[in-house]
């Protein structure tokens, strides 16, 4: 407490300041920053996006805050994106290592049962 009253948490203070497109919220909530968080019905301010792009061009140090923001904000989507909802690319190994170990599969079920007549 600071003269009877409290101090901000660190949440209240980065609500209290402004994004770079001056608008009230964290920077990784900024859909004109973030663009995987506008939705079907988002309008971009062209005003907005010029102002935002010319603080980015005019502050090199800024540029690199934004794209810091820009891939924390990614990975954190990318990670909370179930597995079913990723996309599946497979490298040539791993598809060989399949095919050799249904292959492996194949055969102990084919020896087993000719065992078994």
């Amino acid at each position: 407490m600071l003269q009877g009253r409290e101090q901000p948490t660190q949440k209240q203070k980065q609500e209290e300041k402004p994004c770079i497109s001056e608008e009230i919220h964290p920077w990784g909530k900024c859909p004109i920053l973030i663009k995987d968080l506008r939705g079907p019905d988002f309008v971009l301010d062209p005003d907005k996006e010029r102002l935002v792009n010319e603080k980015l061009e005019a502050n090199p140090t800024l540029q690199g805050i934004v794209n810091s923001v820009q891939e924390r904000e990614r990975r954190r989507r990318k990670a909370s994106t179930p597995l079913r909802h990723r996309p599946r690319f497979k490298s040539a190994t791993s598809v060989l290592k399949q095919k050799f170990h249904k292959q492996k599969q194949f055969t102990a079920i084919i020896s087993s049962t000719m065992l078994n007549q």
